[in-house]
């Protein structure tokens, strides 16, 4: 008497490829939720980086701002910076715009001088490879402001942005963003 049954069947091809297809249907909807999670994390850390500069714009402006005796603006080749004099020092914000990978962006750099020594300059990058805001012309040219408002001793800053610019997106996909708000100075 035999142990083993020889009548015993494998798979046929038809369970195989139900199984197959199956398998293909639950890997491509895995895929499709696994890319959408990528993508929405891409999306929140570009909206993060943007509210992380915005806050220290508004932060060093504040302080800035709130001292100082004038503001100028000058034109710099491919960029532009503004002068911001305080009874202690100067302080400058070099707004400087580049193209990188065909798309164009724009870098904030704030500089304070020291007024006894020009050399020492503390230098901190703000803003860094911010893409520009597209389909607005001035947006694009400047995209960072310092208006003073007539008559009065009131700045308002306004900040441009991408929110959710990714490489290969479409420039009427990007969601363009204008951060603006208003200080007084002690002052002037």
């Amino acid at each position: 008497m035999s142990l083993y049954k020889n009548n015993e069947r494998g798979l046929t091809l038809l369970e195989i490829i139900v199984a197959v297809f199956i398998l293909t249907i639950v890997l491509s909807i895995s895929y499709k939720v696994f890319n959408g999670i990528t993508s929405a994390v891409k999306k929140q850390q570009i909206i993060t980086d943007a509210q992380v500069n915005i806050n220290l714009i508004n932060k060093y402006l504040n302080r800035d701002l709130e001292n100082c005796k004038d503001v100028t603006k000058n034109s710099s080749g491919s960029g532009y910076e503004y002068n911001i004099e305080t009874p202690d020092n100067t302080v400058k914000y070099e707004v400087s715009i580049d193209t990188k990978n065909n798309t164009g962006v724009y870098y904030v750099t704030r500089i304070q001088e020291n007024t006894t020594n020009t050399e020492d300059a503390l230098r901190e990058e703000i803003i860094s490879n911010q893409p520009l805001v597209q389909n607005n012309k001035e947006m694009k040219e400047t995209p960072f402001k310092i208006e003073k408002q007539a008559d009065k001793s009131i700045y308002t800053v306004s900040v441009y942005y991408n929110e959710s610019a990714q490489e290969g997106q479409k420039s009427s996909d990007l969601n363009n963003k204008t951060y603006t708000f208003d200080v007084m100075s002690r002052i002037g």
